[in-house]
């Protein structure tokens, strides 16, 4: 199975990176087949559904497991029939864009929970301390393994995807020092890990490995929304969204996040956020949605902040903008890397790049 023919299965929106947003989580007024129509007319730039709803919609059973989920221990099952994520370059596009769908959901809705949310301009989080996205797997090699269906062909392109909208604790994480927060996160400002810290902070708690001690990756697309207490450089939270090809990967990460005793989590970011909503959601592949699909590997973009390399351009300076320049053919000398080989160096760079962790300590 090649790269492009699972990438080319994706809603076209998936692997766009999302500056700005708006996030609709939706309770249906009915199920019926002309609320289907309705909903699949108007569906955005990424839609999910309930597993179960797109089950009995396609005539298929679409199994997942929440056990994690369902404790209700800082994290939240609250459901919903639907998702939509529209994805924009700036807060007034996409309100734009939901403007001219936004009476037309009304009419098949319940309810409609909406978040605008969106990036800095220097693309941190956490009140401006931490780069975001730094590890993100957006190449096309790492979207095609570990975020999009392989198989069966009728569903190759489609994905998993866990929500949950969390607000900050902002008066508890003003009392720490900033190598506190660094402890806490696992990073420094800079972007560099920090090891000494790995068994509790939250990059490490979130790397889970398999069998083969391959970290199993999720690409996480969240948006920062609000400010807290009139504070313009505290986000007031975080909505977010992430996708992967295996549902039961995310409640592997959020089993690893809070430990043994999930009263205590053992990733202390846990102890200054609190979820309010979200779920599991199923995203169809474009085919099984009628929308547009991906159509060339232009369509996964790179972040811009991996995009170095020597002047020449023979010599790259990190994994990520090597595997989105070979995937699209882009070697000077000629004779790129074929797929088969790219997975193995995908896997390779990742192991490289997560050595600093002790991986008895993170196997599922």
């Amino acid at each position: 199975m090649s790269i492009n023919e699972i990438l080319f299965g994706a809603q076209r929106g998936l692997p766009l990176p999302a500056s700005f947003g708006q996030v609709l989580t939706i309770r249906l007024k009915s199920h019926d087949e002309e609320t289907k129509k309705a909903i699949l007319d108007i569906c955005g730039l990424v839609a999910a559904f309930c597993p179960k709803l797109w089950g009995s919609w396609s005539g298929r059973d679409i199994p997942i497991h929440t056990e994690i989920l369902d404790r209700k221990i800082k994290f939240r099952n609250t459901g919903g029939d639907v998702v939509l994520y529209i994805k924009a370059t700036s807060k007034d596009l996409a309100a734009k864009i939901v403007s001219k769908v936004e009476k037309r959901l009304e009419a098949i809705s319940m309810t409609i929970d909406k978040v605008v949310a969106g990036k800095r301009k220097d693309i941190r989080v956490g009140g401006g301390r931490y780069v975001d996205g730094i590890t993100n797997p957006n190449d096309p090699v790492s979207l095609a393994e570990d975020v999009l269906i392989s198989s069966p062909e009728e569903y190759r392109g489609a994905s998993f995807a866990f929500t949950q909208k969390f607000t900050f604790d902002w008066p508890r994480i003003a009392t720490q020092s900033g190598d506190t927060e660094d402890e806490m996160v696992g990073r420094n400002p800079d972007g560099a890990s920090l090891p000494q810290h790995a068994t509790h902070s939250h990059i490490h708690r979130a790397h889970i490995r398999d069998k083969n001690q391959d970290q199993r990756k999720i690409l996480r697309q969240a948006l920062s929304f609000g400010n807290s207490g009139g504070h313009a450089g505290r986000e007031k939270g975080l909505m977010f969204v992430a996708f992967c090809n295996e549902q039961p990967r995310f409640e592997q990460i959020l089993k690893h996040l809070l430990g043994h005793e999930p009263e205590n989590p053992l990733d202390r970011l846990m102890d200054v956020v609190k979820a309010h909503s979200g779920g599991y959601w199923y995203v169809p592949a474009a085919k099984e949605l009628g929308v547009p699909a991906v159509t060339s590997l232009d369509d996964v973009m790179e972040d811009s902040h991996w995009d170095v390399r020597s002047p020449n351009g023979y010599l790259f300076y990190n994994s990520q903008d090597y595997l989105h320049q070979m995937s699209q053919g882009r070697y000077i000398g000629g004779d790129p890397p074929n797929d088969r080989l790219l997975s193995l160096l995908g896997r390779t760079f990742s192991h490289w790049r997560d050595g600093w962790m002790d991986c008895s300590k993170v196997r599922v």
